[in-house]
C-alpha cells in the first residue's frame, strides 16, 4: 500500500508522551520528507524541474548545486525569482532550511533536537504545504 503526504505529518506530530531524543528526530525526517516530496512532485510535473540536469546557485552564477535535496531548492527559489513569485522565493529557502534540520536529525547523532525544534519544523512543514496547496490551481 502506497504511503501518502498526509501519511507522513500525521506520525510526525511529537507530544509530552512520546517525547524522546528518537521520536523528535523522526518527527522532522517525516515532516521534511512530506514537503520534500510534495514540492519534488510538483516542480517535475508542473514547472518543469529535472532532478539529473544542472542548477546553478541564482546569486552565484559559478556555483553549481549537487546534492538532489539542495538542488531542489535552489531551482523553486531560482523558479520563484524568475517568475516574480516572491512566495515561490520564499518557499525555495524554507526548504533549504528545513533539509538543514533534516540533516542534523539523521545524522549528527550527537546534537540535540529538542521538542520545540521537532514542533516548530513540523508546524512549519504543515503551513507551508497547506498555503502553497490553498493558492496553486487544482486538477
Amino acid at each position: 500500500m502506497p504511503i501518502e503526504i498526509s501519511d507522513l505529518i500525521t506520525f510526525s506530530h511529537p507530544n509530552k508522551e512520546h517525547n524522546d531524543e528518537a521520536v523528535r528526530r523522526l518527527a522532522v525526517h517525516g515532516s521534511y520528507y512530506a514537503v520534500y516530496n510534495y514540492f519534488l512532485d510538483y516542480a517535475i510535473n508542473n514547472w518543469g524541474f529535472n532532478p539529473k540536469e544542472k542548477v546553478i546557485d541564482y546569486n552565484n552564477s559559478t556555483r553549481e548545486i549537487y546534492g538532489s535535496h539542495e538542488k531542489l531548492g535552489q531551482f523553486i527559489r531560482n523558479y520563484g525569482i524568475k517568475n516574480g513569485a516572491p512566495d515561490i522565493v520564499v518557499l525555495g529557502e524554507h526548504l533549504r532550511n528545513y533539509h538543514n534540520l533534516r540533516c542534523t536529525a539523521d545524522y549528527k547523532l550527537h546534537g540535540k533536537v529538542t521538542l520545540s525544534d521537532a514542533r516548530n519544523h513540523v508546524n512549519h512543514c504543515v503551513r507551508d504545504l497547506n498555503k502553497f496547496h490553498a493558492n496553486v490551481p487544482q486538477e
